[in-house]
């Protein structure tokens, strides 16, 4: 398989010590606004179409490097209709379960755990040192970041972010759109659309028309 890593910042990075750690063939960056022309070696495009002219490769497999889930599920949406083959990248420090299933496109970063009969859904950034306790169940497009604990049989709804150092507790059901404030702790379920803050969380609406990654600061 050979990798293409749309997004080329600080998270493209990782993904790409990850997706090296693991044996994966790594193709090229795309970005649109490059950094470089590349990075350790490794070409960065400012584009999907030229990243993919006059470049014949078997196994046209991508994943989408970029913190913000709007801008992430747009671009894997985008990747899927040039004909692209999403790709999970897990690095080999993670643990994850034989009973677990990763959904194509997502990123499982160093040292996270995911256990028996959890699911993670479609392009889902796990971030570094996170846990996944036993049957949780993350939706499609959500972030999952550092340090984060999602205890047993938690459910964290599409396109939400959990910060870093927050804490599920088990058996919670969480919305979809949800932000969870880094260092929260969340006791009981919430619907789509609310900002989680506090010990125990508390819920207050999201501001009308922000996204949910848009509220949190150098999102890469």
């Amino acid at each position: 398989m050979r990798l293409l890593i749309i997004g080329a910042g600080g998270h493209g990075r990782v993904v790409a010590s990850a997706a090296d750690a693991a044996g994966i063939d790594i193709f090229a960056f795309v970005d649109s606004n490059p950094p470089d022309e590349s990075i350790n070696d490794i070409p960065v495009y400012n584009s999907l179409e030229k990243a993919l002219a006059g470049n014949d490769f078997e196994e046209p497999h991508f994943i989408i490097a970029i913190g913000d889930n709007t801008i992430r599920a747009a671009e894997y949406s985008h990747a899927i209709a040039a004909g692209l083959t999403p790709a999970s990248v897990i690095h080999p420090t993670a643990i994850v379960s034989e009973s677990a299933y990763i959904a194509p496109g997502s990123f499982i970063a160093a040292q996270v755990v995911v256990n028996s009969d959890a699911s993670v859904g479609e392009n889902v950034i796990v971030n570094t040192a996170a846990i996944v306790e036993h049957d949780c169940v993350i939706g499609s497009h959500a972030f999952i970041a550092p340090a984060a604990v999602l205890c047993g049989n938690v459910r964290v709804g599409a396109h939400s972010f959990v910060s870093a150092n927050a804490t599920l507790i088990p058996n919670v059901k969480v919305g979809e759109h949800v932000l969870i404030a880094a260092g929260a702790v969340v006791t009981k379920g919430y619907p789509d659309e609310v900002r989680l803050t506090g010990i125990p969380a508390r819920s207050t609406p999201l501001p009308a028309n922000e996204s949910v990654t848009g509220l949190i600061p150098d999102i890469s």
